[in-house]
């Protein structure tokens, strides 16, 4: 076992018993030191963007091989008793996209803590219809793992929240019905969110496209995606990615560190190309889009490196912008707000602090809310907090 696989369960470890506790017993385990390094750097709160970074690509490193795993299984027969649930959901039917939620899914997460339910379509949401029923209006919201609701039931993440606000305050005659629809998938990045605005969410014929960014994968993990199709020796599809690998002379041989370097230079250019994509796409729908930046639960100062460089894109781009990245500015303490002290994804209370900043953005700027809900807010005063 790696040291970065062996890492996994150690620092739920961490979590479980607290720091003391646990490095009683870390020089008895693989990979002893690193972990000895990781729990002082937690005892003296001076973790660096790059340690957190590094933390999350063991999780992500993980369920990707675990994907892998799975599809050389017996991706052929999903029905074909495959225990879905120590893939965390997921499988790797190949192509561009890399990796896919099981349809009709309900998987149990590694530590037990959460449960991911799909529907038949695959989304980790409720049940919808491919056909849109008269006066519903349908938002696609394309994002990661935290757009998804990772670690939380769906009912809470904050997408959820939303679309519940807006159908218990929002509907008339005209507009009988909100659904947003949540293709998010765990670890996928722009590359990923543009082939599934132009693959996958045409036929559900939303009335407006939300792409969100998080700090989790447009900083240091921007590029997985196209390092692991370069990996794979897999078609990278799209003209300006094929160009990208040979400019930057990417090779399958390549370590996933070579990549990552070989890949630095490019990561505006690319989210800008990308997003330029999506806004030609949905130009082509005569349907607006809209970027959505979303935090992890992590210091201000954090974010707004992971964020550096793609908040000035929309604008740019003339793509509105709803910027949330100040959800947690000002908390000294975020434990209430994460999944784990070393997990940066929101829990209940995260995902609701996301919600009530989303929902203010958008009463504060009718404009924007016009363009996302199809009306002008409304007078009426929300429901009360849960």
């Amino acid at each position: 076992m790696s040291v970065r696989r062996a890492a996994l369960p150690i620092l739920s470890l961490i979590a479980l018993l607290g720091l003391q506790q646990a490095a009683v017993y870390l020089p008895r385990l693989p990979g002893s030191s690193l972990l000895r390094r990781t729990v002082a750097k937690l005892r003296s709160r001076e973790f660096t963007q790059v340690d957190l970074e590094n933390l999350q690509a063991g999780y992500y490193q993980t369920l990707l091989n675990e994907g892998a795993r799975v599809a050389n299984a017996g991706l052929a027969n999903p029905a074909g008793g495959i225990d879905a649930s120590a893939q965390e959901g997921l499988y790797a039917p190949g192509g561009f996209l890399g990796w896919k939620f099981w349809p009709s899914a309900s998987t149990v997460s590694r530590d037990g803590r959460s449960r991911l339910i799909t529907n038949r379509f695959g989304m980790a949401d409720r049940d919808y219809s491919l056909e849109k029923a008269p006066g519903t209006r349908r938002i696609a919201l394309l994002g990661d793992s935290i757009v998804r609701g990772w670690g939380i039931a769906t009912k809470d993440d904050f997408e959820e929240l939303l679309e519940d606000r807006l159908n218990s305050v929002y509907r008339d005659a005209n507009i009988q019905k909100f659904e947003i629809l949540n293709f998010a998938v765990d670890n996928y990045t722009i590359t990923q969110h543009l082939d599934v605005a132009r693959e996958t969410v045409p036929p559900y014929k939303p009335d407006v496209y939300v792409v969100s960014f998080t700090d989790l994968t447009v900083f240091r993990k921007w590029g997985n995606h196209i390092g692991l199709l370069v990996h794979r020796r897999a078609d990278l599809k799209y003209d300006y990615l094929k160009r990208l690998a040979r400019e930057a002379d990417l090779k399958a041989s390549d370590t996933s560190d070579q990549i990552q370097a070989k890949l630095a230079p490019y990561r505006i250019p690319t989210l800008r190309w990308a997003l330029g994509e999506l806004k030609a796409h949905c130009e082509r729908e005569k349907v607006p889009l809209i970027l959505l930046l979303v935090p992890s639960v992590s210091d201000a100062a954090l974010v707004r490196t992971g964020f550096q460089g793609a908040y000035e894109l929309g604008p740019e781009l003339g793509i509105p912008v709803i910027d949330l990245t100040d959800t947690f500015q000002g908390v000294e303490d975020m434990s209430p707000y994460r999944i784990s002290g070393v997990d940066r994804h929101p829990n209940e209370q995260g995902h609701r602090k996301i919600f009530e900043n989303l929902y203010a953005k958008l009463l504060a700027n009718p404009a924007l809310f016009k363009l996302l809900v199809g009306k002008q807010p409304s007078a009426v005063p929300p429901p009360a907090k849960r």
